[in-house]
C-alpha cells in the first residue's frame, strides 16, 4: 500500500461516524470520479491463520478509534475468529489483531464458525452469533467482554433444539436505534434469529434480555406456522427495528419456496404494544411472478452463502433491499433490487428496482448477497458476490463487484477479478461499511495476494476510495 494513501484512509478513520449505521452522510459520490480499491488485509498472512480466514459478516467500524472489526468464518484454532484491523501511521500498514478464536474450549463451548454483523456496546463490548458449536453443538449468542487490554468472553445463550428451542442462526444481532447508528446501551433487548428449529422447525425469531447476570431469551414468532410455511421459512437476514419496535427482516424459503419478507409486530397490531404476543404480516412473498422475475432466494441457479440480505428502511419508511436470486435476467438467475413502499396496504406496491446481469457477461454483477448502504440522499450501495466480467475466479462466474444505485441506473465502482489469479480478492458476501465521508469497506471471502498457482485465497479487506 502507498503510505500517502494509507495515510488518507487512517485520518478518515479517525473523523467521528456512528458504528455500523444503516444510512450515512457523506456526498453522494460523482460517477465520473474513478474510484479505487485498496487491499489493506490478505487473511492467512500469519503463520497457520491465526488471524482467520474467509470472512463473511460485514465490518463494524470503531468511531473512537478507526479500527474495523469482523468474524472469519474458518481460521483460528479452525473455527474462526473475531478480528481487529488498527491503522499503524509509522509502517504506513494496518495491522490484524485476533480477538477471539472459536472452539479453543473444551467441546467447543465457546461456538464454532461465527456468522453475521457483530454489535457494540457503548462500553466498547461485542456481540455476535455462532452457527454451531456450544453445549448441543447448534450455535450460540456471545459477547466479548472489553476489560481495557483485551476481551473475555462469555455466553449469553446456548441454542438447543432438544428443548424446543431454535438453532444455527445465520444472522447477527440487532437492537433498537441500530440503524439510526447508535452504539447499543448494553440494557436493553437484542434480537435475532435461528434458521433452523422452533415449535414448527421453521426457525425461530428471539430477543436477549440481560437478567442480572444471566442473559434470558424470548421467543418472538416461530415461523412455518402457517400451512406450507406460506409465513416464511428459515430466516436468514439481520433484523430491522424500526422506531417503533417492530422487526422487518427476510427468509431463505417458505412463501412459495423462495422465501418472504415479513414484519413482525408486538401486541394486537401495528403500534400497539398491549400484550407480549407478537405477530407476523408477510410483505411480500417472493417468486410470485413469472420466472421469479421479483427476486427470490434458493433458486437453485447458483449456491449463495449462508448469510442472506437484511432491509433498510428510508426516512419515509420504505423498505429496500435484495435477494441473490431471481430477477428478469436469464430466467430469473441473478438478483434483484427492491423497494416496499411506506404505504404497506395493500403489498402489491413491491417494486424490482433493478435486476442484476443486466449487462452483457454481467459486467454489472450478479447475486448480491449482503446488507445494503444507503446514503443521505437515499443512494444505496453494495456488493455482488459474483459477476463483473472478469470470470477467471475458481467458479468461472466472476468475482462480484460493489455498485451503487441512483436515480434508476446502476454504476459498478469496482469489479473483482481485474488482477491475475484475484490478487485483488474474489466473492464479496458482506456488505459495505463506510466512514461517512470518503471510503467504503468491505470484505472478500477468497483472493488476495496469496492467491497464486492453486491456491484460491482466503480473503481480503478492501476500502473503495475516490
Amino acid at each position: 500500500m502507498k503510505t500517502g494513501t494509507a495515510a488518507r484512509l487512517w485520518r478518515a478513520c479517525a473523523m467521528s461516524f456512528a458504528v455500523a449505521s444503516i444510512t450515512f452522510g457523506f456526498a453522494s459520490w460523482n460517477a465520473a470520479s474513478a474510484a479505487q480499491l485498496v487491499t489493506l488485509h490478505d487473511f492467512c498472512s500469519q503463520r497457520a491463520c491465526a488471524e482467520g480466514r474467509n470472512p463473511q459478516g460485514r465490518l463494524l467500524r470503531d468511531s473512537a478509534t478507526g479500527d474495523l472489526i469482523g468474524t472469519a468464518a474458518n481460521g483460528g484454532t479452525g473455527s474462526g475468529t473475531v478480528y481487529r484491523l488498527h491503522y499503524d501511521p509509522t509502517s504506513g500498514q494496518w495491522r490484524s489483531n485476533k480477538l477471539h478464536a472459536f472452539c479453543r474450549l473444551d467441546g467447543c463451548s465457546d461456538g464454532a464458525y461465527p456468522v453475521g454483523n457483530l454489535v457494540m456496546d457503548v462500553s466498547g463490548n461485542l456481540y455476535g452469533v455462532t452457527t454451531s458449536g456450544a453445549t448441543a453443538d447448534l450455535g450460540l449468542a456471545f459477547e466479548l467482554v472489553s476489560n481495557g487490554v483485551g476481551y473475555g468472553f462469555k455466553v449469553l445463550h446456548n441454542f438447543d433444539n432438544n428443548n424446543g428451542d431454535g438453532f444455527s442462526p445465520s444472522a447477527g444481532l440487532t437492537y433498537a436505534g441500530a440503524a439510526s447508528g447508535v452504539l447499543y446501551d448494553g440494557e436493553s433487548a437484542l434480537y435475532g434469529t435461528t434458521s433452523q428449529g422452533g415449535a414448527h422447525s421453521g426457525g425461530r425469531a428471539y430477543e436477549l434480555t440481560p437478567n442480572g447476570k444471566k442473559w434470558q431469551e424470548t421467543v418472538l414468532y416461530d415461523f412455518c406456522a402457517a400451512e406450507d410455511c406460506t409465513d416464511g421459512q428459515a430466516p436468514g437476514s439481520t433484523l430491522l427495528v424500526d422506531q417503533y419496535g417492530n422487526l422487518f427482516g427476510t427468509t431463505t424459503s417458505g412463501g412459495n419456496g423462495h422465501g418472504v419478507v415479513f414484519e413482525l409486530f408486538p401486541g394486537g397490531g401495528p403500534h400497539r404494544p398491549e400484550t407480549p404476543q407478537w405477530t407476523e404480516t408477510v410483505m411480500h412473498t417472493f417468486c410470485s411472478q413469472q420466472a421469479c422475475a421479483d427476486g427470490g432466494y434458493n433458486t437453485g441457479i447458483v449456491e449463495y452463502s449462508n448469510y442472506s440480505d437484511g432491509l433498510i428502511m428510508d426516512a419515509s419508511g420504505s423498505l429496500f433491499g435484495a435477494t441473490p436470486g431471481g430477477g428478469a435476467v436469464k430466467a430469473g438467475c441473478c438478483g434483484v433490487l427492491f423497494k416496499i413502499p411506506a404505504e404497506k396496504a395493500p403489498f402489491s406496491n413491491y417494486t424490482v428496482l433493478y435486476s442484476f446481469c443486466s449487462r452483457n457477461g454481467c459486467k454489472d454483477g450478479a447475486n448480491p448477497n449482503g446488507d445494503l448502504l444507503m446514503d443521505a440522499s437515499g443512494n444505496l450501495f453494495g456488493t455482488t458476490q459474483s459477476g463483473g466480467g472478469h470470470n477467471i475466479d475458481s467458479d468461472r462466474l466472476g468475482g462480484g463487484t460493489v455498485f451503487k444505485f441512483s436515480g434508476g441506473a446502476l454504476t459498478t465502482y469496482y469489479t473483482f477479478c481485474s488482477i491475475g489469479t484475484c490478487l485483488d480478492g474474489m466473492y464479496p458476501y458482506a456488505g459495505l461499511a463506510t466512514d461517512g465521508k470518503t471510503a467504503l469497506y468491505g470484505t472478500t471471502v477468497n483472493g488476495g495476494p496469496d492467491a497464486v498457482n492453486e491456491n484460491i485465497g482466503d480473503g481480503t479487506v478492501f476500502a473503495i476510495v475516490k
